[in-house]
């Protein structure tokens, strides 16, 4: 991460009109919020879990691997059925690992799982943000209970999973 005064003198001789500046600021603020924000998943499960619980994928947008341009916003989304014999209930899919940062997809730390009865099939949005950097990165969620436990631990690794390579 480059220094407030490299930032200064590159704004000046690139002339950007505060761009520059702005963007180094964003990145510093999103940096300071993962600090206070990391993310919640833990490996203990949810006192909910029960094994008779189970999705099963159908489909998604934004294939693996899709080309974006740099900052690109989309949304990603996956369809999974409820093929357990449990209600899903104030769930949610919840980021593995920090939501933001140089040469990471940004999401938000988690979204709302719909609500689903047993053979029930729910489509979950996340918006995203392609990395600023060139290269391939990925982000994988996995569902949770509001306290970041997990509804299928040791199952389904890596989750549900989200990978685009930005190019110029």
């Amino acid at each position: 991460m480059p220094s407030e005064a490299v930032i200064h003198q590159l704004e000046s001789a690139l002339n950007s009109g505060g761009l520059l500046l702005a963007r180094y600021d964003a990145v510093l603020a999103e940096k300071r919020k993962q600090r206070l924000e990391r993310n919640t998943v833990t490996s203990v499960p949810s006192p909910d879990a029960d094994p008779t619980d189970a999705s099963t994928f159908i489909g998604e947008t934004i294939s693996d691997g899709s080309l974006m341009h740099p900052g690109q916003r989309f949304i990603k989304t996956w369809t999974i059925r409820n093929d357990g014999t449990i209600h899903w209930n104030r769930r949610y899919l919840t980021r593995l690992g920090i939501a933001a940062g140089p040469g990471l997809i940004t999401t938000p730390t988690r979204v709302p799982v719909p609500s689903a009865s047993p053979g029930d099939q729910i489509t979950i949005e996340v918006p995203c943000v392609a990395h600023f950097i060139e290269g391939t990165s990925a982000a994988a969620f996995k569902m949770t209970d509001d306290e970041g436990r997990l509804y299928f631990p040791g199952r389904y690794f890596p989750g549900l999973q989200v990978q685009v390579t930005v190019v110029r």
